[in-house]
């Protein structure tokens, strides 16, 4: 069994326990369910992380995390990974990682295969903790670190 599935499976094992781990929603809807929103824009959770990661900084490099959303190369294994599966030709290769535009359209890819309900906390664990979503102390403070990152960047807008 690959990574990626046992990943996915020790998520929807530790999901299945957790009680928000019955929570479905459409991805059309835009309210709170159970204390977590479901996103119908990712831009500014694209902006958050990405001030949250690398300060807007494309070359920023932590270890294997690289560029401006701090991608892993397994997250572009998985991208890839995705779209051989719907028989598309596109890849990414590890530089893409330094693009701000691939780098978002890699998240995009992410999103629409492992978050279908476009659920913010999702969102924010598979970015924190990858395809486990697990739920850790460091993970929970990154999700607030999002809220708050989000909260200042809306009030700089208005």
């Amino acid at each position: 069994m690959n990574i990626i599935r046992r990943c996915l499976l020790a998520f929807t094992l530790t999901l299945s326990m957790h009680p928000l781990g019955c929570m479905q929603a459409s991805a059309s809807t835009s309210h709170t369910l159970m204390g977590d929103s479901i996103i119908e824009d990712w831009q500014p959770v694209i902006d958050a992380i990405i001030e949250h990661e690398s300060g807007g900084n494309t070359h920023a490099r932590n270890g294997r995390f690289l560029g401006p959303m701090q991608i892993a190369p397994i997250m572009v294994r998985e991208c890839n990974n995705i779209l051989r599966s719907q028989g598309s030709t596109q890849r990414f290769t590890l530089n893409d990682r330094l693009s701000l535009d691939k780098s978002k359209e890699m998240f995009m890819i992410i999103m629409k295969r492992h978050n279908p309900t476009n659920s913010f906390e999702i969102a924010c664990r598979i970015w924190k903790s990858g395809l486990a979503k697990t739920y850790s102390k460091a993970t929970l403070h990154f999700i607030e670190e999002m809220k708050e990152i989000m909260s200042r960047q809306a009030a700089q807008k208005q």
